[in-house]
């Protein structure tokens, strides 16, 4: 019995699972994602999004905080087109409206990658 409570406690672990994708910009930058659905973060780059995570059937979601100096962002995943969008948001109610506090809009299109590294 005491097995098997141990493996349901752990059977979430199993879940968490890494995936890997190389995102170009419109621009043509690319860079990595990570997104990790265990502990529920994106990496983009070096910055790391967990602050607010939401999960549906299609999108994903997350807020960062503080992500630079005075900003806040949000990153949107599509999970079945593989497109990203990244908006910057001045940080506080600086203004009226949302659209008073949006900073910029960065649009990513992702491909599955792996890791060359495990």
């Amino acid at each position: 019995m005491k097995k098997l409570l141990a493996l349901l406690l752990l059977s979430p672990l199993a879940y968490s699972l890494d995936y890997v994708f190389v995102c170009t910009t419109e621009e043509g930058k690319t860079t990595s994602v990570l997104i990790n659905t265990g502990e529920k973060f994106i990496k983009l780059g070096q910055l790391k999004f967990d602050d607010d995570w939401k999960k549906d059937d299609i999108d994903i979601k997350v807020i960062e905080n503080n992500i630079y100096e005075n900003e806040n962002a949000i990153v949107e995943f599509n999970t079945v087109t593989g497109n990203m969008t990244q908006i910057l948001f001045k940080k506080g109610k600086t203004g009226e409206t949302l659209e008073d506090n949006f900073l910029n809009q960065y649009r990513y299109s992702c491909k599955p990658a792996s890791r060359l590294i495990p």
